[in-house]
């Protein structure tokens, strides 16, 4: 993982609408680092983003503990397009 990704992804909208954006869509099957309001950091491949106002990620980096995550969108601070 890089300190600085080339593109970064903010949101600046009710939270509710991170779901409808047409960007956000275009990163499913990309690997992104999503760091969320509360500081945690999460690299992976984006899976999905969710009717419910989730996105999932798959694992991208060997030794990490999860094999696939939900993170619901309203905790998502940035996402980092790698």
């Amino acid at each position: 993982m890089t300190d600085i990704a080339p593109f970064i992804v903010t949101h600046h909208d009710e939270a509710s609408s991170w779901q409808e954006s047409p960007v956000l869509r275009s990163l499913v099957r990309m690997t992104v680092i999503i760091t969320a309001v509360d500081g945690n950091i999460f690299d992976g491949e984006i899976r999905s983003i969710n009717e419910d106002g989730t996105i999932t990620l798959t694992n991208s980096t060997v030794g990490n503990p999860w094999k696939e995550i939900t993170i619901d969108l309203t905790r998502v601070a940035k996402i980092h397009y790698c």
